[in-house]
């Protein structure tokens, strides 16, 4: 079997995990838009201040070994939480980012906790499992907005680390550290040690793989949207268009087009200049785009020509949809 030497892994685990936090440090500083990445990157900073107290313990008052030590690594576990809140811009409680540092530093203060390193490390797993497998949740709970490709193994990872965490429960039970040991005398700790390092190594470079997915979907979609309306443009249009096209090859239903041309509008950008030009095109696409079912495609074609494509319409459907627009447009 591997002998894994306790304290090499530590050094190594540190390392990397130092190395991985300015790599997501530097990409945030790239990519300010996601902020969930720079909340990665500290996460990363206070784990390896964590980690590095509690490698010390012997050599530094045990208040900084343990108590603070373990408080560090379950704040960066509240950071990651909260940093996969973030990341589909929804609310990060600062209860729940505390909540596990919190516990930890009152329940510290127990006899049974001050007293028993097995009750240490239950409480600690427990907290840290709980917030894993919440992050992957979270992760998880977004592809529904955003079905991002690297959100699937980027929850696996983190619902196995808490899996894993849940597992040094049982650990400790079936083979309890003797009183007094420390962590480097512990058989199963390297096991541990380096499942741990695996996940940061894996869960940090599925976060950079998720953060570039997301940016190249945002240019995609950039690149489809007439940035004045809103709408698709042209080639958006035609593309959709197509597709919707070949489906009603399989499945024939009836299809009206229909294309808009505002009259009099150089002359409204003569007189009135470009902006309230184009304010008259943003207000004609929102009185359209409200008249249209979800099924109907829209797009900018040119200046101010637009077309709609209305799928399981008749004639007379599409000609009472474009009457509506018009008196809509008369009461703007």
């Amino acid at each position: 079997m591997l002998d894994l030497d306790i304290r090499t892994l530590f050094i190594v685990s540190i390392s990397v995990t130092l190395v991985l936090g300015f790599l997501l440090l530097f990409t945030w500083y790239q990519n300010r838009q996601i902020r969930a990445l720079g909340w990665w990157s500290f996460s990363h900073f206070v784990m390896c201040a964590g980690a590095g107290l509690l490698g010390a313990r012997g050599y530094i008052p045990d208040v900084l070994s343990i108590d603070i030590a373990n408080a560090l690594l379950l704040f960066s576990c509240g950071l990651a939480w909260g940093g996969a809140r973030l990341f589909d811009e929804r609310s990060v409680p600062v209860s729940g980012v505390l909540a596990g540092p919190i516990l930890w530093m009152i329940a510290s203060q127990l006899p049974l906790m001050s007293e028993s390193i097995n009750a240490r490390i239950m409480f600690s797993s427990a907290i840290i499992s709980v917030y894993a497998i919440g992050t992957g949740c979270e992760i998880w709970r977004g592809r529904v907005q955003e079905p991002l490709m690297s959100r699937w193994p980027l929850s696996v990872t983190f619902f196995v680390h808490g899996a894993v965490y849940a597992l040094r429960i049982w650990l400790v039970f079936a083979f309890p550290v003797a009183a007094g040991a420390t962590y480097y005398s512990v058989a199963w700790f390297s096991i541990i040690g380096l499942e741990s390092l695996l996940f940061l190594i894996v869960a940090s470079f599925m976060i950079l793989a998720m953060a570039k997915e997301r940016s190249e979907l945002v240019h995609k979609t950039n690149a489809m949207l007439d940035p004045l309306t809103n709408i698709p443009n042209r080639r958006a249009f035609l593309d959709a268009a197509m597709r919707r096209m070949r489906q009603r090859s399989r499945n024939p239903e009836p299809v009206t087009a229909l294309l808009f041309d505002l009259d009099h509008f150089k002359s409204i950008n003569d007189r009135f200049g470009h902006s309230v030009g184009d304010e008259v095109l943003r207000i004609f696409t929102a009185k359209a785009a409200a008249e249209f079912r979800s099924t109907d495609i829209m797009g900018r074609l040119g200046g101010e020509e637009f077309g709609a494509l209305l799928f399981g319409a008749g004639e007379g459907t599409a000609v009472g949809t474009a009457e509506r627009i018009r008196r809509a447009l008369m009461v703007a």
